[in-house]
């Protein structure tokens, strides 16, 4: 008899503890506004009658519009972090390609040196030349 009796107790808690409505500790104490709401709406109806169906169909719909907009938040960092790697990936790229052509870019430039040869050279041309004949070479250029 004893023993019925206690079975019958546990029962009733697990009964109890069966239309709760458990929140784990990370939601519990997350700094979430939505999340705070949604906790509390909970914790209201696990003290409150549980056989309302209405309230906890609100409690599902509040959880699910809590999810999307979590998932929302998490794709948008996740572009903008692809978005960011991709910036500094065309950088990357862009500068190894000015590096990579820098050798290209300084044969096209003129040097110092060049520029005193091709005098050196005018020079040797016009070296024996009258006044006179200066003039016209400088007309006709």
């Amino acid at each position: 008899m004893k023993k019925k009796t206690l079975m019958r107790e546990l029962y009733e808690e697990v009964i109890k503890y069966d239309d709760l409505i458990e929140i784990p500790d990370s939601v519990l104490y997350s700094d979430h506004p939505s999340i705070k709401s949604l906790v509390k709406e909970l914790e209201t109806f696990n003290r409150v009658d549980k056989n309302s169906i209405k309230d906890l169909k609100r409690l599902f719909n509040n959880a699910m519009r809590l999810i999307a907009e979590l998932i929302e938040s998490t794709q948008k960092i996740s572009y903008d972090h692809r978005l960011a790697i991709k910036k500094k990936q065309y950088v990357i790229d862009k500068l190894k390609e000015f590096i990579d052509s820098k050798d290209e870019l300084d044969a096209e430039i003129p040097s110092d040196d060049d520029e005193e040869e091709s005098s050196d050279d005018k020079d040797d041309k016009v070296k024996g030349l009258s006044k006179k004949e200066l003039e016209i070479m400088r007309s006709i250029k």
